[in-house]
């Protein structure tokens, strides 16, 4: 027998939890702190409050929020526990081997701290090897720094765009409402329209000089022991 389990998020992302999740929980309803949508379905479920949890007993709570830690947080004041973060893995519509689509906040955010050591690990060997490299001009590796920024903006144009399709195609099956529509597509485009304005900028400047204060900065950092978001924060505005 299935155990149960009630997906906090009934929106696009709560949508695709739903599909993945079905086949691994008896899925009893949805949670939102939207009040607009309390009472109504989703996905064939009821959409609950937060506070009708406190009712519940012996069942998994999946969040499926790009808030997952503000919910994580609220969800724990509450005294619930046995709380998930649903993460969307491709992997398991194209092979069905994949079956843990959940991952507890702890481990989110080991996984967040060692992918930001390994970026400030790899970019700090690219100015090793650079300062090794006498023979390398400024120009050349001006422009190669600028090849590498085109060529990544247009993987995450590629993403967004297919996220919009995706969108577009749920939005007509009448998987999510207008208003969930929207919202993402608006994000959606606003992303696309800022990734356009940048590579633009890009092709009209003039490869005269380089600065590597950025690079710098990554020195400065060092290795990150613990996940923070203050610290997030800093080397984000450090790097941008």
């Amino acid at each position: 027998m299935k155990e149960k389990c009630i997906i906090f998020g009934a929106s696009q992302y709560g949508h695709r939890a739903y599909k993945v999740l079905n086949e691994i929980y008896e899925i009893i309803g949805f949670a939102d702190n939207d009040s607009k949508k309390w009472g109504k379905e989703f996905c064939e479920k009821i959409i609950y409050k937060p506070e009708k949890l406190l009712d519940m007993q012996d069942l998994h709570i999946v969040i499926a929020s790009q808030y997952y830690s503000a919910i994580n947080s609220q969800l724990h004041s509450m005294g619930l526990k046995n709380i998930k973060v649903f993460y969307y893995c491709g992997t398991y519509i194209n092979t069905k081997q994949c079956n843990k689509h959940y991952i507890q906040e702890k481990e989110l955010d080991e996984v967040v701290l060692e992918t930001l050591n390994q970026h400030i690990d790899l970019v700090c060997d690219i100015g090793a090897k650079i300062d090794d490299t006498i023979s390398f001009s400024k120009i050349e590796y001006n422009s190669e720094l600028k090849e590498i920024r085109l060529n990544e903006i247009n993987k995450e144009l590629e993403k967004y765009k297919r996220l919009l399709d995706e969108l577009k195609k749920d939005y007509k099956c009448d998987f999510i409402s207008e208003e969930d529509y929207d919202e993402f597509k608006q994000k959606y485009l606003y992303e696309i329209n800022k990734l356009n304005l940048e590579k633009e900028n890009l092709n009209k400047s003039k490869i005269n000089s380089y600065n590597l204060d950025w690079l710098n900065q990554f020195k400065k950092i060092g290795r990150i022991e613990v996940i923070d978001r203050n610290i997030v924060d800093s080397f984000i505005e450090n790097i941008i």
